[in-house]
């Protein structure tokens, strides 16, 4: 074995990493018994290198080191627990190599199999406290001792077996050990014996919810009481001398480290007020002029050191101020107005999506949702006042007030966010809390994670891809719960609306659980609201409607949220009042459409685009399209409000085209033409904001956007990525090395801009992965750089990709040359007939690659037999065959190319309409189960309710009719492939 071997397995500097192995003995191989094993587990680890180099600084320091690396190399789980930690902690491997007689304690595998007890700890931390000769001896000893702990703990937690919330709870209770050993000796180093008050120390924040992180802060209030007989001026002055003490003796950084950094400014009046007060001091604070925040930080607050009795009143009395018997409607607007101000601060801004707590889809917005759901839930049901997010959130999904399917999403969003935030923090010990924008460190953290690299993806793409779903899921769900406004969902039944005889008509006309409709009944109309009075007179009308659609239950649900998000904006229940067009247009769309629901709940002001009929009906040219999204961007100077505005332009015109789909107006080719429209004025008007960010004077390069795949053959989906390749070119005069860092800088502004997450949400996820070398390559060339590329190294299948290749934003005649030279290599005459064999060969392997596993071929849309991938493939195979002498079969569309091919004599008239036949029902029930759900499907369903509201959304006979006119027009298609692609038929 070399030192190339070691490069392989992961180690950046081999030699250096040969000398520290060998200090192990696992270098060279068999250099020692057990070696090979010790090498193996650190190479596997998140940093090979990092490790091998802190357990030989490890080695060198232990008083035994033959016998330290003896017991490396032999225990197993002596092994499995010190290499994962010094591997993910350099500040831990750096203690260590300093107390190297503490890595000892890690060979016992009993201290590591389960927490230890919150009133053990309390016990070791109060002893080694009372049995020092000093003071100053007591703090170091407590210091060392949460030093170990936290040691235990991270063991713990990199072994993978421990859950997120388990290892927070286990340093918010090493946090109580330290503070109840410390509230004794920083009140006997007041000098006060005995003292002449009780003192309570009340956990907030991340140690209130048992939450903390390894470096947390840790939240406090301090609450005491005089003594019987003793003077309140004398009691409150001790008090602040001990809180002091606490607070100094805890955060002080010593050559033993520190504890921990103790913050008291959630105390009325801030850093403004007493360190301490007591009880009464608090009630008449919390009476006159605590601001809302402020009790809706309380919902954390926990005893967590000193005396339990005051601190069980505090927290009595804390909940009583909480959780009043009527909620100020002004309370709820004052939270979303804090989150709001959250999301704008510069520390928010500061990481972007990078930031895993403040950030969009991050851990405030998982938070925030929780407790105001506890705010207005809580007062009636103490069971749900849990300073725990996820013990709260499972409460709330008991009792209903989050669904099941949310609620899970929601929890398991926060598990990886926590642990990322962990991970993060525990690299070096320093309070982060937003992901690296190095590479190397990103996968470094992908590692620490437990993300392995994989033929499919490396470690970080798998993370990459897991943190975005996360955050757009937790961010959907977030203004969800978050924005929707609370009304009174349980108020009585209206006067004269018999539930019985509801009930029976709701199940006469198709609602599968008239129950459940007469909730949203009874939500919609109970009260004098002028939406309530409206309602019950438009519900009659509107039921029959709403019953009429593919899932009646579902649409009187998204009606009742969508009434709740709007309150009693006068607008709205005007529309529904005066234009029946647009209300029963309104129930059809709600009754068909998840996906659409959700949208108009978020985003109520869509519904003025439904109540605009001529403007509905309009179709909408590419030149049109570009002009007003080129408009938009113009009327901002600032970027982030220019691509605001383009994401709002992006939502309102595709639920245009969604209704116009759902509604039967529009033909599934024109749905992928209008979809490609939009894509291709967003990326136009993208473009001008990010030359506009460039720099100052226009750049010194021309920048021509390419679509390519789905894009470029103007055949979007609503799930589609944005596939495009990038040509600049510089200007004259410009120097070449300038333009190409201009491309790069505006490339990078105009794929940012468009795939950013963001509270108006996103504009279109662009995939640039088809460029020469993939993600490896720049982002742009210039055309002489493609040119070469193609001429020595193209692969057959990147040829066959630019069969779809169009110009769609920039540089026009820049785009026009590009697609010119890339015709001149994808069409020859005749064939090389191991391009054919070639191409045949990727499609199978594609098929058998990224079928995911389970999945019954013959439902897949577009890998099973007959499907879209069959259908464009043999379209592309026949246009490369015949297009070298016939130019005319060189579009871009697979319908298009079909026609062309009919017309050329490469397919039969009735073969060219059994694949398009085929394709575009595929493409229609792709396109119309992704509005149904709400999700992307790939597979036709096969639960019995959802195919038959599929059907229903298409207009086909009963979910039977819908599989037999999918497995006809499959069937055929494949025929069709069998003999043209794969030549057996």
């Amino acid at each position: 074995m070399s030192l190339p071997t070691l490069a392989r397995l992961g180690f950046e500097e081999p030699q250096a990493a040969a000398a520290d192995l060998e200090r192990l003995g696992a270098w060279p191989p068999a250099a020692a018994p057990g070696g090979n094993r010790l090498r193996a587990d650190i190479a596997a680890s998140a940093a090979p290198q990092l490790a091998a180099r802190a357990l030989a600084a490890l080695a060198a320091a232990h008083p035994d080191p033959a016998g330290f690396t003896a017991l490396l190399r032999r225990r197993l789980g002596f092994r499995r627990r010190l290499v994962p930690l010094v591997a993910a902690s350099r500040s831990l491997g750096a203690w260590l190599a300093t107390h190297p007689t503490e890595a000892d304690r890690l060979a016992d595998g009993r201290r590591f199999a389960a927490p230890r007890p919150r009133a053990e700890l309390i016990a070791e931390a109060t002893a080694l406290v009372a049995e020092a000769e000093d003071p100053a001896a007591a703090w170091d000893g407590l210091r060392r001792f949460k030093r170990r702990e936290l040691l235990r703990v991270a063991v713990r937690d990199l072994a993978g077996r421990v859950a997120v919330e388990e290892t927070a709870a286990e340093l918010a209770e090493l946090a109580d050990a330290c503070l109840e050993a410390a509230l004794p000796l920083a009140a006997g180093e007041s000098g006060h014996d005995p003292s002449p008050m009780r003192l309570a120390v009340l956990g907030m924040g991340k140690l209130g919810g048992s939450e903390l992180n390894y470096v947390s802060d840790i939240d406090v209030l301090f609450c005491h009481e005089p003594r019987p007989g003793a003077d309140p001026e004398a009691a409150a002055r001790a008090a602040e001398r001990a809180a002091r003490g606490v607070m100094r003796g805890l955060s002080a950084v010593t050559a033993e480290g520190t504890c921990f950094e103790v913050d008291a400014n959630l105390r009325p009046e801030g850093r403004n007020g007493p360190l301490s007060r007591t009880l009464g001091s608090y009630l008449a604070y919390w009476g006159r002029w605590a601001q809302p925040w402020e009790l809706q930080a309380l919902i954390k607050v926990r005893p967590v050191a000193g005396d339990a009795e005051l601190a069980g009143r505090f927290c009595q009395e804390a909940a009583a101020r909480v959780y009043p018997e009527r909620l100020d409607p002004e309370t709820v607007a004052a939270v979303r107005r804090m989150k709001a101000r959250v999301e704008s601060s510069a520390k928010a801004r500061a990481g972007g999506d990078r930031q895993v707590k403040l950030g969009p889809g991050g851990l405030r917005d998982i938070e925030f949702a929780v407790q105001l759901l506890q705010l207005v839930h809580g007062r009636h049901d103490p069971g749900l006042r849990s300073g725990s997010t996820l013990v709260a959130l499972e409460r709330l999904t008991a009792a209903g007030f989050v669904g099941r399917a949310d609620a899970a999403q929601l929890a398991g969003a926060y598990r990886f966010l926590r642990l990322v935030e962990h991970r993060l923090q525990l690299a070096n010990e320093r309070r982060t809390h937003t992901i690296p924008a190095g590479q190397e460190a990103r996968r470094w953290l992908a590692r620490t994670l437990g993300y392995r690299d994989t033929p499919q993806a490396d470690a970080l793409e798998q993370f990459e891809a897991d943190r975005r779903r996360q955050l757009v899921a937790v961010r959907g769900l977030h203004e969800k719960l978050f924005y929707r406004p609370l009304l009174e969902a349980f108020g009585a039944v209206p006067a004269g609306l018999d539930p019985e005889g509801a009930s029976e008509r709701l199940a006469a006309l198709g609602f599968a659980n008239p129950e459940r409709a007469m909730a949203s009944l009874r939500a919609l109309t109970s009260g004098l609201s002028r939406r309530a009075t409206l309602m019950r007179a438009m519900l009659p009308v509107m039921l029959p409607w709403l019953a009429e659609a593919p899932d009646p239950d579902g649409g009187l649900a998204a009606l009742r949220v969508l009434a709740e998000a709007l309150g009693d904006r006068a607008a709205f229940y005007g529309m529904v009042r005066d234009n029946p067009a647009a209300a029963e247009l309104l129930c059809t769309v709600l009754g068909s459409s998840r996906l659409l629901g959700d949208l108009l709940a978020r985003h109520p002001e869509l519904l003025t685009a439904m109540a605009d009929q001529h403007r509905l009906a309009a179709v909408r040219e590419p030149g049109e399209l570009v002009a007003s999204a080129a408009a938009i961007v113009a009327r901002h100077e600032e970027a982030a409000a220019a691509w605001d505005g383009l994401r709002r332009f992006k939502r309102r015109e595709l639920v245009r085209v969604a209704v116009r789909d759902l509604t039967g107006d529009l033909p599934v080719e024109r749905v992928g033409t209008e979809l490609s429209a939009l894509a291709q004025a967003c990326l136009e008007a993208g473009l001008d904001v990010a030359m506009r960010e460039a720099g100052p004077g226009p750049p010194p390069v021309r920048v021509a956007v390419l679509a390519m795949g789905k894009l470029g053959g103007t055949e979007l989906s609503y799930t589609s990525d944005l596939d495009v390749l990038f040509c600049h070119e510089p200007r004259p005069g410009a120097d070449p090395e300038a333009a190409n860092r201009a491309a790069d800088r505006v490339v990078r502004e105009l794929l940012r801009g468009l795939s950013a997450v963001t509270p108006e949400g996103t504009c279109f996820e662009v995939d640039a992965n088809l460029r020469p070398e993939g993600r490896n390559g720049p982002l742009s060339r210039t055309l002489g750089s493609y040119l070469a590329y193609w001429g020595r190294w193209a692969q057959p299948w990147e040829l066959q990709a630019l069969i779809k290749v169009r110009p769609v934003a920039g540089d026009a005649e820049l785009a026009g040359r590009f697609c010119q030279e890339a015709a001149a290599r994808v069409y020859r005459d005749p064939l090389d007939p191991a391009t054919v064999a070639e191409v045949r060969r990727m499609k199978a392997r594609v098929e058998s690659e990224r079928l995911p596993a389970g999945a019954d071929p013959r439902l897949h849309l577009k890998l099973g037999p007959g499907g879209l991938a069959d259908v464009e493939w043999t379209a592309q195979l026949l246009q490369l065959r015949v297009g070298g002498s016939q130019p005319a079969v060189r579009v871009q569309g697979t319908l298009d190319a079909l026609q062309a091919l009919a017309a050329a004599g490469a397919l039969e008239p009735g073969q060219a309409a059994w694949l398009a036949g085929a394709y575009r029902l595929c493409l229609r029930i792709r396109n119309l189960a992704y509005l149904v759900a709400g999700r992307p499907v790939d597979l036709l369903p096969t639960d019995p309710v959802a195919l038959e509201r599929l059907a229903r959304a298409m207009g086909v006979d009963g979910r039977q009719g819908l599989l037999e006119d999918y497995r006809r027009a499959t069937r055929r298609a494949r025929r069709v492939v069998d003999s043209h692609f794969w030549e057996t038929g």
